[in-house]
């Protein structure tokens, strides 16, 4: 089938030879693009849905508290399953734009729907690699930031190759969304602990 033929290449464009070999053909279309960004969303839901599923099923097994909202819960996974593929599209055009500006202050010569092209069939390659083991609890999270740690690394040979940039700049264009995800993560990390020390001084000045 046509689909799985799909769903193959977007896996194996994660090896780098076959993503350089992708890199030197001609792009396809701003359409090529969102289809493949569709897929990788579809996959994701279908996955996310039986994860989530089965997690609230039995979570309501052990828990009273669970059991009384199953049924919103089981809705809640169903909109949100709906909603990914195009959540995906959206959120990939937007930050496929904002690193486009980047990459064309650094002098990036390629154009907006080159770079989303290819990072449809990558992105959506990493789903294809982590979406069947999403639905096993703690392996399924390990393996998926291993993969993520790896896409890095096409990351850098797209912007790269797309934008004819010296390895520098392509490494600076990698680095950037690493180091905002870093300070956001330090940022979340802080305002917890502050609400976290701040609610165990009420809580020991009301004893």
């Amino acid at each position: 089938m046509q689909i799985i033929e799909t769903y193959k290449k977007m896996l194996f464009s994660l090896v780098p030879s076959n993503l350089e070999k992708q890199l030197s053909e001609k792009p396809g279309s701003m359409t090529d693009a969102l289809k493949n960004y569709a897929l990788g969303g579809v996959l994701f839901s279908v996955f996310y849905f039986i994860y989530g599923i089965i997690s609230q099923v039995f979570l309501s097994i052990i828990s009273p508290l669970y059991a009384a909202n199953l049924t919103s819960s089981i809705l809640n996974i169903g909109l949100f399953s709906v909603l990914a593929p195009f959540l995906f599209i959206v959120i990939n055009f937007v930050f496929t734009g904002i690193i486009y500006i980047i990459a064309k202050v650094l002098g990036g010569q390629g154009t907006f729907t080159e770079q989303f092209y290819h990072f449809s069939i990558i992105n959506s390659g990493y789903h294809v690699a982590t979406s069947p083991l999403s639905i096993i609890p703690l392996l399924g999270g390990l393996w998926g930031m291993a993969v993520g740690l790896y896409y890095q690394y096409p990351t850098y040979l797209i912007y790269k190759s797309v934008h004819k940039l010296s390895k520098a700049k392509a490494i600076i264009l990698v680095a950037i969304p690493l180091v905002v995800l870093f300070i956001l993560l330090i940022i979340a990390v802080t305002l917890l602990a502050t609400s976290i020390a701040a609610l165990t001084s009420v809580m020991g000045a009301r004893r």
